[in-house]
């Protein structure tokens, strides 16, 4: 509905400037110039703008159908992950309507997609994509962890092993997906 009103706007913009520009009427306006410099007749300025919205609607759809089905990055840093300690293992995750990969929303080690962050800008269920120097993974906020810093991820035993390899932590560019 928005669209329409826009286009009545318009069209009743360019009626106003065509009537207001001619007192004694839009005929009047014709002797002697040459078609192209006359004044469009009502019908033709209706016509105008409604092609021209339509080829904004289309410009617009086209764009949105090609970003459909690509990973739309809503903010990327470097940063740093570590991992859940091993006691964690069968412990509930914070985030409590986000499933893990068991179904059972519980902490498991060999799950990869399990992220805990204590940046509150990024709400339980958050997608990143997490780069390291071994790998990179996609994973799921699922949890709130009280000991990391800002731009500071923690990741189960199997996301760290994918992304940093064998050791414990690592340096990372992390990426807040849509």
């Amino acid at each position: 509905m928005a669209w329409r009103a826009s286009i009545a706007v318009g069209v009743m913009l360019a009626v106003v400037a065509v009537v207001v520009g001619a007192p004694d009427g839009p005929e009047q306006w014709s002797g002697g110039l040459p078609e192209a410099e006359r004044p469009m007749s009502i019908a033709q300025v209706e016509a105008d703008a409604i092609e021209a919205h339509a080829d904004r609607v289309e410009a617009e759809l086209t764009l949105h159908a090609e970003d459909a089905g690509a990973d739309v990055v809503l903010s990327a840093f470097e940063g740093r992950v570590t991992h859940y300690g091993e006691s964690y293992e069968g412990g509930w995750l914070g985030c409590g309507l986000y499933r893990n990969l068991a179904g059972d929303n519980l902490y498991h080690s060999n799950d990869a997609a399990v992220v805990a962050t204590l940046d509150y800008a990024f709400i339980c269920g958050q997608r990143f994509r997490i780069s390291g120097p071994a790998g990179t993974i996609e994973a799921f906020r699922q949890d709130t962890c009280p000991g990391c810093g800002p731009h500071h991820l923690d990741l189960s035993e199997a996301g760290v092993l994918a992304v940093c390899g064998g050791v414990n932590s690592c340096d990372v560019r992390i990426e807040a997906l849509r």
